[in-house]
């Protein structure tokens, strides 16, 4: 999804330690993942593997760190929706909400039909106090994707509270 469905071609060192870090990324295995993608960027400095290792980094608890990642990823592929909101994400979690509102909608600009960007939206709407759009953001993401009920149920009925 990040590619676009683009091949990316990457070399046989940045390819095997891609390989590795999305297994430890899977088994939750965040420094063995981090180290991994940190190897292939050395290999190749390739936006594909400047979003893995974000994505690494984020998960692991590090938003900061994940930052510069997800900016290098955009360069390759610029107006992704998923690394926008990946983006977005890590700026609302260091506290950035004046960075994050605006990266957000850039990701619904290039895709309004991901549930996920609602959804972070919303998150970011309720901790603000602006509770009204965190209302409207969760049920647009509720809409797209019903699924998304159990994450958001106690908060949105909570921000309806409080409008």
């Amino acid at each position: 999804q990040i590619t676009g469905g683009v091949a990316v071609e990457l070399t046989a060192e940045a390819r095997a330690a891609l390989d590795e870090g999305r297994n430890a990324l899977a088994s939750q295995d965040y420094p063995t993942a981090i180290n991994a993608f940190k190897r292939a960027r050395a290999a190749q400095d390739h936006g594909l593997l400047a979003f893995y290792e974000a994505l690494a980094l984020q998960q692991s608890g590090d938003a900061r760190a994940a930052l510069a990642g997800y900016q290098r990823a955009l360069q390759d592929f610029p107006n992704n929706d998923i690394i926008l909101n990946n983006l977005g994400y890590a700026q609302a979690l260091t506290g950035r909400y004046d960075l994050a509102i605006p990266t957000l909608n850039s990701a619904l600009a290039a895709n309004p039909n991901n549930a996920s960007i609602y959804l972070n939206l919303g998150l970011i709407y309720y901790n603000i106090s602006r509770f009204s759009d965190a209302v409207v953001a969760w049920e647009k993401a509720l809409s797209i994707d019903p699924n998304l009920g159990t994450q958001v149920t106690t908060l949105l009925e909570d921000a309806r509270s409080k409008q």
